[in-house]
């Protein structure tokens, strides 16, 4: 019987390969803080990696542009490498930056950012501002996971990169020192209920009135699960929320939690938000940025501001207590509703509140852009494409972008970069020991 030879297929062949281990060296970091080799083709990154080492690799994923790599073994280490402060942080999808010292990991993103809007935009060095730095202990907002399929073993903490294993955690540092107190106390607790199985997630907030909890079920706890549980949330001093899939949330409206609004020698502003609603984690920053962003755009009593993707009023209280008027826009009918609640809560008559899907070409025709108007805008990391349009055409005097994504940021820079000129530009450590980093510019109309 005749044998007929058949070649291996590309896809066998490049698998083969994939698990070859290939040595390299880390050339620079990019501003997600991933490590760069340069010298392959196509270009690898390698997560984890530092500039100067020398990596023993395996090959992840491949394009032809660039391809990734996991770090098998460290050949010759970097002098700016360090141990991991947290003892899970090599299963733990929480932090992916714990390598590096916190100073340099933002000021290594902040320099790959430089370059890639230097080459991008013509970026000079002169526009760029100090970056606004983080305390280490910085989150005070978290989601836990919980997997109670084993009940001997309950494991409540994050998810591993990319997979929905739940990493057990006993610490985290990164938290507020009340969060840290109030989660490693009840934690323990809530892993011997015996209806454990019926909760699927945990949010721990810190506001200004203490830490809240909100206990996410698929179903009702057991009436003495529910009741101890109670207990021990009164005798910790932790706000207690039971959420039920099938009820209606409503009741997690009607008790709001105060954060720290824009604050200066005479003025405290304060926010009502839910469990649910999007509010910076790091107030810290938040307060930083709130006064950086005041000094920047500079409103006047004689004024008028619009914030964009205004959520429950952050910019847009800080805004209205210098300028004539603020225009909030939002998607949300709820946080509509808050910007304006929490408006007439400080006291500002001066705030108004609309609705309005701002990637929708005919929700955002209806907004009329008044000539010499002051623009705030944060929005997702989608960015603002079809705003950025809109503000290019338009007549308005200074706008002040912050990004959470530096790709649709450059983006939409690149859009109004015809009509304004980027005056200040600085980075914003919102989540240190992580690839993520926020961006905030200051553009003015060129003359």
């Amino acid at each position: 019987m005749a044998k007929v030879f058949k070649a291996k297929s590309r896809r066998g062949s490049a698998e083969h390969q994939a698990r070859i281990p290939v040595e390299l060296s880390i050339d620079t970091l990019d501003y997600h803080g991933i490590g760069v080799c340069l010298s392959t083709v196509p270009i690898t990154l390698v997560s984890g990696g530092l500039p100067n080492e020398r990596l023993l690799v395996s090959l992840h994923k491949s394009g032809t542009k660039v391809q990734t790599a996991r770090i098998k073994q460290i050949i010759e280490a970097s002098e700016q490498r360090q141990a991991a402060f947290c003892q899970h942080y090599d299963q733990c999808g929480g932090c992916s930056m714990q390598h590096l010292s916190q100073a340099q990991g933002i000021s290594q993103k902040t320099q790959a950012l430089k370059a890639h809007l230097a080459h991008k935009l013509a970026l000079s060095e002169d526009t760029w501002q100090p970056s606004i730095e983080s305390p280490p202990q910085y989150r005070r907002k978290v989601r836990l996971s919980v997997d109670a399929r084993n009940p001997k073993q309950v494991k409540i903490g994050y998810r591993v990169v990319n997979s929905n294993t739940v990493v057990d955690i006993s610490a985290c540092a990164i938290l507020t020192l009340p969060l840290q107190k109030a989660i490693f106390s009840i934690l323990p607790h809530i892993k011997l209920l015996p209806s454990v199985r019926n909760i699927g997630h945990l949010v721990f907030f810190e506001s200004i009135d203490g830490v809240s909890m909100a206990v996410h079920c698929s179903k009702k706890l057991r009436d003495n699960d529910a009741s101890s549980l109670a207990a021990l949330a009164k005798q910790l001093q932790i706000d207690l929320r039971v959420l039920h899939k099938q009820e209606d949330k409503t009741c997690e409206a009607s008790k709001p939690l105060r954060v720290k609004g824009y604050q200066e020698q005479n003025l405290q502003q304060s926010l009502q938000v839910g469990m649910s609603d999007f509010v910076q984690i790091n107030e810290a920053v938040n307060q930083q940025m709130l006064v950086r962003a005041i000094a920047w755009l500079s409103p006047t009593k004689q004024d008028i501001v619009y914030d964009f993707f205004a959520g429950a009023g952050n910019f847009s209280l800080a805004m209205a207590a210098r300028a004539a008027q603020v225009y909030a826009y939002e998607v949300s009918d709820n946080m509509v509703k808050r910007c304006q609640e929490n408006a007439q809560f400080n006291g500002l008559g001066k705030v108004s509140a609309t609705k309005a899907d701002l990637d929708a070409e005919n929700e955002l025709s209806t907004v009329s852009l008044q000539k010499d108007a002051l623009v705030v805008l944060d929005p997702a990391r989608s960015g603002a494409k079809r705003l950025s349009e809109k503000l290019a055409k338009s007549s308005v005097r200074k706008v002040l972008y912050v990004s959470c994504n530096p790709s649709t940021f450059v983006r939409d820079l690149g859009i109004m970069r015809e009509t304004f000129r980027v005056e200040k530009i600085c980075t914003l450590d919102m989540f240190p020991f992580t690839e993520h980093m926020e961006v905030m510019a200051l553009l003015v109309r060129k003359k």
